[in-house]
C-alpha cells in the first residue's frame, strides 16, 4: 500500500481536520484556540465581585514562589539539545536563526547547550545517539531537559509517523536517510527522571498528538510545535516560529519571577500572528507547566541561600504525598507564597532533605450543604414509592372488596357449594341406610 504523506511544500488538496485530544493551551484559562478539559473559572458569587482563580493560576502562583524558594524555577539545572540537518544538506538554511537561539540560552538564561547536525548516513542512529547520550548526561529528577529541532517534516498517514527531513523532495526516497521522531518522544517519555520540554519547528509536529496522550506519569513533558495539526509553518526568515521563539524569550527573560511554556506560547502569537503555536502536554497525570528563566550565577546562589551538596543521578529516595484539608476554597497569591516559604522551612528543621515541593492539582469536594440536599432528594423520592405503592395495595384491596360482592350476589362461593355437596351426600347415606333395614 503506498503510504500517504503530506510533504511540507503544501502539495496536494489540505486534509480533512481530525478530532484530536486537547492540547494544553485548551487547559488553561486563557481564551486563546490554541496550545489536556478546560479547567473552570470559578463562578462569581455576590458576596464576591472579583472573579476567583482558576486552577491553572494558583499553580501558576505556586511555581512562581516555590522557584524563589528552591532555586531558579525549581531546576537544579537545564541543558538544551539543538537538532539540525549539516548546513551542506540543509534545504531550508536555518543555521542563522539556531544560532542566534542558541546565544539566548546561553547568553542570557546560562543553560547548557549541546548541537548535533545530522548526516544522510543512517540518520536515525545518529539521532538517537544524541537523544541517549544527551539523557545519560543531563537527566536527573531535578533537571529539565530542551530538546530543539529545526527542518522539514513529513507525516505518514498511514503509520502516524512524523519524519524529519533535509528536505521536502518526494524522490528522495532513500530510508537509511530517513529519521522519525516518534522513536525520539518514545524514548523522552519512558526514559527520563526529570522534566522534558520538546520545540519543534517544523511542519506537522503537531500531528504526533493525534495518537492520544502517552502514559500517566507525575513530571512535565511538553511539546511547543510551531503550528496546529495539519498546519505547516513559515519557511526560516521574519515571520518564522524560531524568529519568533528568539524574540519572546529575550524579552521573557527579563522578568525575575520568570516565566511559564503557557506565556512563551502566548507570546509567540502574539509576534507571529498568521500561524498560531501549540502547547501539548504529552504526558497524563499533570497539568502543570514547566517553568524557564535565566539561572542564577554562583554568586547570586551563595547570597541567596546555604550552599546545598552537589547533585548525582540518583532516583528519588521517595515520593511524599499529603492531603492538606483546607476551609478556604481558593487560595490567594500571598497565602501560596507565604506557603512556599514555610513548607520548605519545616522540612529544614525537620532535617529531612527537599528536592521539590510540586503541585499537582486543588479539589474543591462536595460540599455539606449539597449532600444534605441529595438526602433530602432520596427521603423525598422514597415517600413518593411509599405513596404510590399504598395507593397499588389500596386498589388492590378494592378490586377484591368488589369481586367478594359479585360471589355473594351470583352465589355461594366453590368452598360452600363443596361443603353443601358434603351435607347432601351424608343425608343420602343415613337415607339409604333405613331403607336396607326394613
Amino acid at each position: 500500500m503506498e503510504s500517504a504523506s503530506r510533504l511540507s511544500n503544501g502539495l496536494g488538496k489540505k486534509p480533512k481536520e481530525p478530532v484530536t485530544p486537547m492540547s494544553v493551551d485548551e487547559t488553561t484559562d486563557s481564551p486563546a484556540p490554541d496550545g489536556v478539559a478546560a479547567t473552570p473559572e470559578v463562578a462569581e458569587t455576590p458576596e464576591r465581585r472579583i472573579p476567583s482563580p482558576s486552577q491553572s493560576q494558583m499553580q501558576r502562583w505556586w511555581q512562581e514562589s516555590i522557584s524563589k524558594s528552591l532555586g531558579a524555577n525549581g531546576y537544579k539545572n537545564v541543558a538544551v539539545l539543538v537538532i539540525k540537518w549539516q548546513d551542506d544538506l540543509d534545504q531550508l538554511r536555518v543555521d542563522g536563526e539556531v544560532s542566534d537561539l542558541i546565544s539566548v540560552f546561553t547568553d542570557k538564561f546560562g543553560y547548557a547547550t549541546q548541537t548535533v547536525e545530522l548526516s544522510l548516513r543512517n540518520p536515525q542512529m545518529q539521532l538517537m545517539n544524541a537523544i541517549t547520550g544527551f539523557i545519560v548526561e543531563y537527566d536527573d529528577p531535578q533537571n529539565l531537559l530542551i530538546v530543539y529541532y529545526a527542518g522539514h517534516g513529513i507525516f505518514h498517514d498511514d503509520g502516524k509517523l512524523l519524519e524529519i527531513a533535509n528536505t521536502d523532495d518526494p524522490e528522495a526516497d532513500d530510508m537509511l536517510s530517513k529519521a522519525f521522531w516518534n522513536e525520539v518522544q518514545k524514548v523522552l517519555s519512558d526514559h527520563t527522571a526529570g522534566d522534558v520540554l520538546a520545540i519543534m519547528d517544523c511542519c506537522f509536529a503537531s500531528n504526533l498528538m493525534m495518537r492520544g496522550h502517552q502514559k500517566v506519569n507525575s513530571r512535565a513533558f511538553e511539546m511547543l510545535a510551531a503550528s496546529t495539526i495539519d498546519k505547516m509553518t513559515e519557511a526560516p526568515g521574519e515571520k518564522s516560529f524560531t524568529r519568533a521563539l528568539i524574540k519572546c524569550l529575550a524579552l521573557l527573560s527579563e522578568r525575575e519571577e520568570g516565566f511559564d511554556t503557557h506565556e512563551l506560547s502566548q507570546a509567540i502569537d502574539t509576534v507571529r500572528t498568521r500561524t498560531t503555536c501549540r502547547l501539548w502536554n504529552v504526558l497524563l497525570g499533570n497539568r502543570r507547566h514547566i517553568r524557564l528563566g535565566p539561572r542564577r550565577t554562583p554568586e547570586e546562589e551563595k547570597d541567596e541561600q546555604p550552599p546545598e551538596p552537589v547533585w548525582t543521578f540518583e532516583a528519588p529516595g521517595g515520593l511524599l504525598s499529603l492531603q492538606f484539608v483546607i476551609k478556604e476554597n481558593e487560595l490567594g497569591r500571598e497565602q501560596i507564597e507565604r506557603l512556599t516559604q514555610r513548607l520548605p522551612a519545616a522540612f529544614e528543621e525537620s532535617k529531612v532533605q527537599l528536592r521539590n515541593i510540586r503541585w499537582l492539582d486543588f479539589n474543591r469536594p462536595k460540599t455539606f450543604t449539597g449532600l444534605t440536599q441529595i438526602m433530602q432528594n432520596a427521603k423525598r423520592l422514597y415517600n413518593r414509592r411509599k405513596t404510590l405503592m399504598g395507593d397499588a395495595m389500596a386498589l388492590e384491596s378494592l378490586g377484591s372488596a368488589e369481586k367478594n360482592t359479585k360471589r355473594k350476589a351470583d352465589g355461594p362461593p366453590l368452598a360452600a357449594k363443596a361443603l353443601l355437596r358434603k351435607k347432601l351426600a351424608s343425608s343420602d347415606n343415613q337415607t339409604s341406610g333405613e331403607e336396607s333395614s326394613c
